[in-house]
């Protein structure tokens, strides 16, 4: 808690003399130094389980405990404007990590190549964020809710690629069409209840396709992960195969790849005009490996503003499309290890759960916000929850209550 409060305090401090300079020393519009954040408290009333965002996150909300780190972010970006066609930003974010530390990583960084107001091409690291009517899903004042949907989001602990993305952008009668495609190198964080880590690295590949008329945002987007099986793999296969077993023999031939590949499809379409704001999104991943996630998901939002407050209810499901199974080997010793291993690789990447949540934003200032938030959660099977009671792995449910402030600069 106290790290959190020390990293506030300096993006505060740091604020105040950046946007002097920015408007006194920089009138130029050359430079533009923006910051953005989230300090949110979040408690949760169910004992053995601890309630996380994601699955990159070393720890979570415990019952009865009011916790400031699963929900708080800070983040700065500089915009440099080179001449009329090139422009390079750089972003920094401070967010709790795998490892529980709290220093701030480079989240962006590129080089923007822009002749017209159409086209644009950025090389560097940059984000690939698909989260419909939101700047990023780092920057909290940018959605309605206090976090983006678990359920859709949980297992994308990070957003961003070294490599780059190619856009293009055109008037079609009384509305635009906007066409995306980028790749590159990512790497995603993963901790599991025992403490454990795990970073999967690998290519990402993808593109998107909006419509956008008046209110209206239509989005198609597809993803695909091409991630490293990891050193303990081929351990793993070679001992399944030595079984002879058939069904041993079967996931070993399942798991015995350099690399995995997950496909991600996402359909979502909102409205965002006068007091009416509403989301509704399908997402579906498909993997070739049972080591990969392999399910479907489901957001729906509704909101409505009544001058500077909004209430809100939105509903969150991901389901896995295929049950956990073992090696299929005899239940002894010898072999009960195997059994659980393959399980666990599993279990890794499960995601079947459900939340109900209920909201409101009040913008009581242009840069800042405050936000209450009540989640309902129906967990079955989910890696993205901590599970360490004596049943673990049995149907779980949760009340999650969430108070926040969002800023912009």
């Amino acid at each position: 808690m106290k790290r959190i409060f020390e990293t506030f305090a300096m993006a505060a401090m740091i604020a105040v003399p950046l946007q002097i300079a920015q408007a006194d020393e920089l009138g130029d519009s050359r430079f533009t130094v923006r910051g953005f954040g989230t300090l949110a408290a979040t408690t949760q009333n169910t004992d053995g389980v601890e309630f996380r965002r994601n699955t990159g996150q070393a720890g979570g909300v415990e019952a009865g405990e009011v916790e400031l780190e699963t929900d708080s972010i800070v983040g700065m970006q500089l915009d440099a404007r080179l001449d009329s066609k090139f422009d390079v930003v750089l972003q920094g974010v401070s967010r709790q990590r795998a490892d529980g530390d709290w220093a701030p990583q480079v989240t962006q960084g590129f080089v923007r190549w822009s002749p017209d107001d159409s086209f644009a091409v950025r090389a560097g690291r940059v984000g690939y964020d698909i989260y419909l009517l939101a700047e990023s899903r780092q920057v909290g004042y940018s959605y309605p809710a206090v976090r983006p949907s678990p359920e859709f989001y949980g297992q994308i602990t990070n957003d961003d690629i070294d490599g780059g993305d190619l856009s293009y952008t055109r008037r079609v009668g009384r509305g635009l069409i906007r066409a995306r495609v980028f790749g590159g190198d990512g790497s995603g964080e993963l901790v599991f209840a025992d403490g454990s880590e795990k970073k999967a690295e690998g290519a990402v590949y993808g593109a998107t396709f909006d419509y956008i008329w008046r209110g209206w945002t239509a989005r198609i987007a597809y993803v695909q992960f091409n991630y490293d099986a990891g050193r303990d793999v081929p351990l793993l296969v070679g001992a399944l195969r030595a079984t002879q077993f058939p069904g041993a023999l079967a996931v070993a031939d399942d798991l015995d790849k350099k690399s995995y590949r997950s496909d991600g499809v996402q359909i979502g379409v909102a409205y965002d005009d006068g007091p009416v704001l509403a989301q509704l999104m399908y997402g579906a991943v498909k993997s070739d490996s049972i080591a990969g996630p392999d399910f479907d998901k489901f957001y729906g939002l509704f909101g409505y503003h009544f001058g500077e407050i909004t209430p809100f209810v939105a509903f969150a499901s991901s389901s896995d499309r295929n049950p956990v199974h073992d090696a299929g080997l005899p239940n002894v010793p010898q072999l009960a290890p195997l059994n659980a291993a393959v399980v666990a690789i599993q279990k890794a990447t499960r995601s079947t759960q459900h939340t109900t949540s209920l909201g409101v934003r009040y913008d009581f200032n242009p840069h800042f916000d405050l936000k209450l938030q009540v989640d309902l959660l129906g967990v079955t099977d989910s890696s993205i929850i901590f599970d360490r009671r004596p049943n673990a792995g049995s149907p779980v449910d949760l009340t999650v209550v969430s108070a926040a402030v969002d800023f912009v600069f």
